[in-house]
């Protein structure tokens, strides 16, 4: 865009501005003529679509908007829903860069297939995303409800691509994996990232092995809820996360894979995984996540046998009793650096805290059922260390003596040997229990006329403004603000380091035996 182009604009916008201006004067004379208030809405499109055109977005330079789309193309977990190619979008020096920049066109739209459907307004966009991907590689999200879809249009039109397959997801009846075997089998040699939703409809000795030759395959996500054999490079996996009733992966991924970072596995079985976990150290491991949602099945068997010296994110949900000790000895035995930590199970004796005192740099906690003996465990007494001193976030997922809790947290800011905690965020049962809560730990007594049917409001629904009210920009407007509350609003008085608190109105869902938790905002 040249210096007149821009003159030009520039006049044009403020000859609009001038006309929006009568056209408000005349609006406010002759409120109900229809035909005014058209005018002004045409001028203040006309506006906003000419201020657009004066964006910086506009005149960045090619190569800065290269490095953008270059970005974005290579992206190895894609937003679906906004694929790269929309940035093509733009305007029309975005697009001429976009058609010039193959890779970001490999995102196809997520496709669900029906066989009543044969793709024919489909198939010729997606020929056209697979004509402008050039060679460069695809990903692709595949679905269907039916069986025998691989026969689809679209599927074949995909199938000849498969060698360019990079990100893969899909959500398919077990035969229709079965049956892509014959077609992509020792052909996937692009392909990095796969993530299998798979349906059975009735149990059978299913053997799936359509991708048990992929040389550059390391990340794996399995979602089925019965048993089959599914044939991987185990070996190679960096990355691997199972959903399923009875283990498909986990024995053989954690007995081969030498280069395994993350390892997520919740399951609903109903007994204990049948085979021996022999004592393995596996160095690369920061991240396990482990979900066991039936009380008579634990995670022990897989803790016990793990010695993971890198980990530094555990998350475990148990309703095993035992969960604290199997936690504390993975701890002890690992020597690890354990700096997140998430404990969802039953109350225990002594409270879920107890590996706290063996966790010296944990700065994020999360757990539920926080008891008395957690409370006092994690109080801060003036010229004795506290256990987990760098703790900066806490989330509780229970119903908790909040007095108690209130002065555990002060007590956390008053001496300079422990991080002052940046953000508390409590979930509770219930809206009148999360209401009685907050006035608790405000310490409202009573509340004036003028806020009760503000505060009155956060029983259906909690505000998020509530998440915003200690920050240290806002202190002093809200103190002034609750000058009619007869107690002083706590947290925004003394808590100057604390930045965040959130109050969560969530439900305890029992199922299985499974506490779930589920916010509404």
């Amino acid at each position: 865009m040249n210096d007149t182009e821009v003159t030009g604009i520039l006049q044009a916008i403020s000859g609009a501005e001038r006309d929006v201006a009568e056209l408000v004067q005349q609006i406010k004379t002759n409120p109900r003529d229809i035909g005014i208030r058209q005018r002004y809405f045409a001028c203040v499109h006309f506006l906003e679509e000419h201020k657009g055109l004066l964006s910086s977005v506009r005149r960045l330079p090619y190569e800065l908007l290269a490095q953008i789309f270059d970005f974005c193309a290579n992206d190895l977990e894609p937003c679906w829903t906004v694929p790269p190619w929309t940035l093509a979008h733009v305007s029309r020096q975005w697009r001429a860069v976009a058609l010039s920049f193959p890779e970001i066109w490999g995102v196809i739209p997520p496709i669900r297939l029906a066989m009543k459907d044969k793709g024919k307004k489909f198939i010729p966009l997606l020929r056209k995303l697979l004509d402008r991907s050039g060679e460069h590689p695809l990903s692709l999200h595949v679905s269907s409800n039916e069986v025998g879809i691989i026969n689809h249009p679209i599927f074949q039109l995909l199938i000849t691509h498969c060698m360019r397959w990079r990100t893969l997801v899909m959500e398919l009846e077990v035969s229709d994996f079965q049956a892509l075997t014959q077609f992509i089998r020792r052909r996937l040699s692009s392909l990095y990232s796969l993530k299998l939703s798979i349906r059975m409809s009735h149990d059978g000795d299913y053997v799936l092995k359509p991708f048990s030759i992929a040389p550059m395959l390391r990340e794996v996500e399995i979602d089925c809820p019965q048993t089959l054999q599914l044939l991987l490079p185990w070996e190679q996996l960096t990355r691997y996360t199972e959903r399923s009733t009875d283990p498909i992966g986990v024995i053989q991924v954690l007995s081969v894979s030498s280069e395994m970072n993350y390892f997520s596995y919740s399951t609903r079985a109903i007994i204990p995984i049948q085979g021996h976990f022999e004592p393995m150290v596996l160095t690369k491991i920061t991240t396990l996540h482990l979900t066991f949602y039936n009380q008579w099945v634990s995670g022990t068997s897989i803790i016990a046998s793990l010695t993971l010296p890198a980990l530094t994110d555990l998350h475990v949900r148990s309703l095993n009793t035992s969960l604290v000790d199997d936690l504390i000895g993975i701890t002890l035995r690992s020597n690890c650096i354990l700096q997140k930590l998430s404990i969802h199970s039953l109350p225990v004796k002594g409270g879920l805290t107890r590996i706290l005192l063996f966790t010296p740099f944990l700065t994020e906690f999360k757990c539920n059922d926080f008891v008395n003996d957690d409370i006092e465990r994690l109080r801060a007494i003036p010229g004795i260390p506290s256990i987990a001193p760098r703790l900066h976030k806490l989330v509780i997922q229970s119903d908790t003596p909040m007095r108690e809790l209130n002065d555990m947290i002060l007590s956390r800011h008053s001496g300079a040997e422990n991080v002052a905690m940046e953000s508390l965020t409590l979930k509770f049962t219930s809206p009148a229990e999360c209401f009685v809560a907050q006035r608790m730990l405000e310490g409202w007594d009573t509340v004036d006329t003028k806020l009760a049917g503000i505060i009155g409001g956060w029983r259906a629904d909690i505000e998020k403004e509530l998440v915003t009210w200690v920050t240290r920009s806002q202190a002093s407007s809200w103190n002034k603000a609750l000058m009619g509350v007869k107690a002083t609003h706590r947290l925004g008085v003394e808590f100057r380091t604390l930045e965040t608190y959130e109050f969560s109105d969530a439900k305890y869902i029992y199922v299985r035996p499974f506490s779930a938790v589920d916010d509404i905002f």
